[in-house]
């Protein structure tokens, strides 16, 4: 489980994303637009939000691994919150977990 703090701006990483037919050759093409779930659960008020227009760069050096941009307004809510990226033809599901902690 990653940390950030309430509020804020924050740059994760998520992965690993892997190919669905052999679980493990990494995928570099993943797109939150085309996948079939791209989205952010906030437990603690059983939100979903959809993630698919959000800033998201594949990692170069770091096969199946990508950059994600939470937006401030996302990490408003101290608790759990869960990133999940589900492309079922492309790759296996990819969670993250993260706790939203005060400002302070």
């Amino acid at each position: 489980m990653q940390f950030i703090r309430q509020g804020a701006t924050h740059k994760v990483i998520v992965g690993p994303f892997v190919d669905v037919t052999d679980g493990k050759t990494p995928e570099t093409g993943i797109t939150l637009g085309a996948a079939d779930e791209a989205e952010v659960i906030l437990h603690d008020n059983a939100t979903v939000v959809d993630i698919s227009g959000y800033t998201w760069a594949a990692i170069t050096t770091a096969d199946g691994y990508y950059h994600l941009t939470l937006q401030s307004g996302i990490s408003n809510t101290v608790g759990h919150m869960t990133v999940v990226v589900q492309d079922d033809s492309v790759c296996l599901p990819v969670r993250e977990d993260f706790c939203i902690v005060e400002e302070a």
